[in-house]
């Protein structure tokens, strides 16, 4: 009986930086996968954080979005911590152009072709936090309610909003703008 664009739907309801619903975790995965990996993880100590870094290469926006793993080194040598790659496909050729920069701990190959997307959610629920571009990664991590940094180019589409480090869509998320290079 009635048509709207997708985009018009928060106008016609009348939603606003005020109402959003904010309650996380609203996705959640099963508790049994979440214990599996936390046996997994048990000899990784310190800081645990997950890094993602490349996002889709056919998305315009692309070149501004995703950042060159590399760029991660200076967390690397940060005392106490340990990355954790969430990264999966596309951009993980990268962890082989490393040559020994930092060490990074990949889970490769582990039950990837059945549960991804499960595989993923329990490991980010063993992390102390995920720090990502604007990937899928984030958007799991902060609907899971687990801390995650995202970064974000200086002129970003809409839905991060201007000149804020917070985001009204995920409370446990905080945004850092991207200034040239890394």
């Amino acid at each position: 009986d009635f048509y709207a664009p997708l985009l018009s739907l928060p106008g016609l309801c009348q939603t606003n930086l005020d109402n959003l619903p904010r309650r996380v975790p609203y996705i959640f995965t099963d508790p049994a996968l979440v214990w599996d990996w936390k046996q997994r993880m048990a000899s990784i100590e310190g800081f645990r954080i997950g890094i993602a870094w490349q996002g889709n290469p056919e998305h315009k926006g692309d070149r501004n979005r995703s950042i060159p793993l590399k760029c991660f080194a200076p967390l690397a040598t940060v005392p106490g911590v340990t990355l954790i790659t969430l990264q999966k496909n596309l951009g993980s050729e990268q962890i082989e152009q490393l040559d020994g920069l930092f060490s990074l701990t990949d889970f490769k190959g582990v039950a990837e072709e059945s549960d991804g997307w499960l595989r993923t959610a329990a490991i980010i629920s063993n992390l102390d936090l995920v720090i990502s571009a604007d990937t899928s990664v984030i958007h799991l991590s902060g609907a899971m309610g687990v801390p995650v940094w995202t970064a974000i180019p200086t002129s970003p589409d809409w839905r991060w909003l201007l000149a804020r480090e917070d985001t009204p869509w995920y409370p446990t998320m905080r945004l850092f703008r991207r200034r040239n290079g890394c």
